[in-house]
């Protein structure tokens, strides 16, 4: 058990001096699980910076912690897209690939809880999908962003990714930053809504006859936007996105069958889940 005075609390305070290094900080991230003393200096912290208005934002405090460098381009294929029967819930799924974007490097405003997974096989739930204000642990910000992709251009023209801040429109397309802040091999990018509505983005399932697996990523702390824009017709009014960080293929009919409520983390012994909750305007 951790003592009251335990020897990570100036790593917490660190953490949000911006001083601490990315080693520091990753050990950080494995420690505050299991601590509670430095758990509740952690949110008291966070309570404070949200009370300063001269406090480094998330996104910068994160970045810094966790030493990656933002990676402006994307893939530069010509916009493509295509409409498939994904099967229901997947009634439309439409995919256009990118052109090269100068991304705006801000960060969704929620954040949700972030619990290492147990050691036992298979997915597990993983606590609360809290907002951080309820919750302990650490921040979604900084290692999954969602952004408004611009509307479709000319092949070769320049766009700019738009933050999602709250709030999403349906039918509107959505593009996607990670930071492999655990470093693993390979990782899953879906919506549910508020009905249990699946919404892939990563991998694509578009034939309820094949069973994708997750996509593999480069073991590095960059800042990566992934290839596509990709629009779904969200049918529900929320929309709770999970960036599932793993060390294996998973496949979506595993994870399907796992989902235990639609904010709430899933989780495997060997992977992390993050989610950002948004709200669905028409």
């Amino acid at each position: 058990m951790s003592s009251p005075t335990c020897a990570f609390l100036p790593r917490v305070d660190a953490h949000f001096e911006m001083s601490i290094s990315p080693s520091e900080e990753h050990e950080l991230r494995d420690h505050l699980e299991g601590c509670s003393a430095c758990r509740t200096r952690y949110e008291k912290q966070l309570l404070l910076a949200s009370l300063d208005a001269n406090a480094p934002p998330p996104h910068a405090r994160l970045g810094r912690a966790l030493g990656f460098a933002v990676e402006d381009a994307v893939a530069s294929q010509a916009p493509v897209e295509s409409t498939k029967d994904q099967g229901a819930p997947r009634s439309l799924r439409l995919v256009r690939r990118l052109a090269p974007l100068s991304v705006i490097t801000a960060v969704a405003a929620a954040f949700v809880l972030y619990v290492r997974g147990s050691s036992e096989q298979g997915f597990t739930a993983r606590g609360r999908g809290d907002t951080i204000a309820s919750s302990r642990g650490i921040e979604t910000a900084g290692i999954l962003h969602v952004y408004r992709a611009p509307s479709a251009a000319p092949a070769g023209s320049q766009g700019t990714l738009v933050p999602v801040v709250d709030a999403v429109r349906a039918n509107e397309s959505l593009a996607f930053g990670i930071v492999n802040a655990d470093d693993a091999s390979h990782v899953m990018i879906f919506g549910v809504d508020e009905s249990s509505r699946v919404y892939w983005f990563y991998p694509e399932w578009t034939n309820p006859a094949e069973t994708p697996s997750a996509v593999p990523i480069t073991k590095d702390r960059a800042l990566h936007t992934m290839p596509d824009a990709i629009t779904h017709p969200y049918a529900g009014r929320e929309l709770h996105v999970h960036a599932l960080f793993l060390n294996h293929a998973a496949t979506v009919k595993e994870v399907e069958a796992r989902l235990v409520s639609p904010a709430r983390p899933l989780a495997l012994a060997d992977g992390h889940d993050y989610v950002l909750s948004f709200e669905v305007t028409r």
